[in-house]
């Protein structure tokens, strides 16, 4: 699901603040469901990303006070390190340098290729998430025929990284490699 931060005079602190919120109700929530030996992620409990969309970001830092940008830096930290594994996502978008705002927050020793690769990842991380919502109908292979002659297909493929699976054994709801919402209306 996508988010827009409305733009409200401190609506960046408060749109970030309640996605964080929303995030650690998510995480709870995935402790309660988790059984077994591996905690999963996200999309192993059939779960949406969840991406919040923040224009502007620099600008908007910049007349906060310090202490306002220490504690979103804060949050910003919190969202990217339990993001992959809740799916919630970050883009923040502005033409400006980051880093810039982020002096005194005790992200300013950041180098600037670094911050603009966070910057440059969260974008690819929120659009590659949006685009595998969207059900993809999986590709059929098989090596063998029945008696009568018709092809016995045994694996499918995900549509999105290619990724083989054993028809009988791995239908999933999402590709457990990639992450790619599968459509299984049009199966053979």
């Amino acid at each position: 699901m996508l988010r827009f931060d409305d733009k409200k005079e401190n609506g960046i602190r408060e749109s970030l603040m309640q996605f964080h919120d929303d995030m650690m109700d998510r995480m709870e929530e995935m402790k309660g469901r988790f059984s077994g030996n591996s905690a999963g992620n996200y999309k192993e409990y059939g779960m949406e990303p969840e991406i919040l969309i923040v224009d502007e970001f620099v600008g908007r830092l910049k007349v906060l006070e310090v202490k306002q940008r220490i504690e979103i830096a804060s949050v910003v930290r919190k969202i990217v390190l339990l993001g992959n594994f809740t799916g919630f996502f970050l883009l923040l978008i502005n033409g400006e340098f980051a880093w810039r705002c982020l002096e005194g927050t005790g992200w300013s020793g950041l180098n600037q290729h670094y911050m603009l690769g966070v910057m440059d990842a969260f974008a690819r991380i929120a659009v590659n998430a949006v685009e595998k919502q969207e059900p993809k109908t999986p590709e059929y292979e098989g090596d063998g025929c029945d008696r009568e002659g018709n092809i016995i297909f045994d694996t499918w493929i995900c549509p999105c990284c290619e990724t083989r699976y054993k028809v009988d054994y791995g239908r999933y709801e999402y590709c457990p490699n990639c992450g790619q919402t599968i459509d299984w209306r049009d199966r053979k």
